[in-house]
């Protein structure tokens, strides 16, 4: 399962803005600030700092590697959800942008310890702080009157 993560003085930068959903379109194509024009993944280890331009499609592949997500099974499976392409057609694409991003990625590694999750109904509230769910009497409505 390789994983990654941007080496020192290396960033990913991209910015988009997203429709709202009651739109009903939910592509991206607004990014902020205005004039970043597309992602990129900088290098500051040098002077002046270099950096690396990507398209949208390899910029969200790249958001994902950088994020830690498997590159080599779950990555192709989010880009097969997101593009409608073939699972070999999508894991190609993603090692196509893992290996342009190689000079600027380090492995990353599992440094948590693991336990299972636990769930305990038995736990009592304290007291100690008071549970208050009421609202007002007015709620979240807003009167409005002659001045």
């Amino acid at each position: 399962m390789p994983r990654f993560q941007m080496k020192p003085k290396c960033l990913f930068v991209d910015a988009l803005h997203h429709k709202k959903p009651e739109v009903g379109d939910y592509r991206t194509g607004v990014r902020k600030p205005d004039d970043l024009p597309f992602p990129l993944v900088m290098d500051q280890s040098s002077s002046p700092a270099k950096y690396l331009a990507l398209n949208d499609t390899a910029g969200f592949i790249a958001r994902f590697i950088v994020q830690g997500v498997d590159t080599d099974w779950l990555l192709p499976q989010i880009i097969q959800s997101e593009y409608g392409i073939s699972p070999t057609d999508a894991a190609q694409e993603v090692e196509k942008v893992k290996t342009t991003l190689m000079p600027y990625l380090a492995p990353r590694s599992h440094k948590r310890t693991h336990q299972k999750p636990k769930v305990d109904k038995a736990v009592k509230h304290s007291g100690k702080f008071p549970l208050d769910f009421s609202v007002n009497f007015l709620g979240a409505t807003v009167l409005k009157g002659p001045l």
